[in-house]
């Protein structure tokens, strides 16, 4: 046994329950760098994609959506070693943004084959302190049902061009798509 002082089963129970509450108070802490003194600024966006998907799905979507985001509105952070999070240079924050994304946000999803999505946004202005004020923005999406093509044909009134459209099917930009993950076509 070590000479000096012994150490009993409570205090060292004490001390990991410090340890490990100051770890968890470290790894959730997310301060901002260089951010504009007089403005408010964006600290954090989310998206939220409701409807039917796996959750394979619907992460790559939010993943792609959160692509389409303007560039005032990404926030960019830098881990140190996993357990302390730093925004830094964050944007101002300005509400024309978050309409331009929502724009982008809806050619993504019409492209993608979802026509008539549903996208709300909202946004909090936290005041931190007299020259903090930190904006969170929130934007809930609603795709809607997917349109999916399965075949396409070719009904030309005159014969000589049917004729010609089915002999050159071969050559036509439009091609089946086969999803591997799934028995159907996307």
């Amino acid at each position: 046994m070590l000479p000096g002082k012994q150490v009993s089963f409570f205090t060292v129970l004490l001390h990991s329950l410090i340890a490990g509450t100051l770890l968890l108070y470290l790894s959730s802490c997310v301060t901002p760098a260089k951010y504009p003194k007089t403005k408010p600024f964006v600290f954090k966006t989310n998206i939220s994609v409701s409807g039917s998907f796996s959750p394979a799905e619907k992460q790559e979507l939010i993943a792609k959506l959160q692509n389409q985001l303007d560039d005032s509105l990404k926030v960019r952070t830098i881990s140190y070693a996993g357990v302390y999070k730093r925004v830094f240079r964050p944007p101002s924050f300005d509400t024309i943004n978050i309409v331009r994304s929502r724009g982008f946000m809806t050619s993504l999803l019409n492209y993608q084959g979802f026509f008539y999505p549903t996208i709300k946004d909202t946004f909090l202005i936290d005041t931190v302190s007299a020259t903090q004020r930190r904006v969170t923005v929130n934007f809930k999406v609603a795709p809607g049902k997917q349109t999916r093509l399965d075949s396409i044909g070719y009904d030309l009134t005159t014969p000589e061009l049917q004729s010609l459209a089915l002999k050159n099917k071969s050559e036509s930009l439009l091609k089946r798509k086969w999803c591997f993950f799934k028995p159907r076509y996307c």
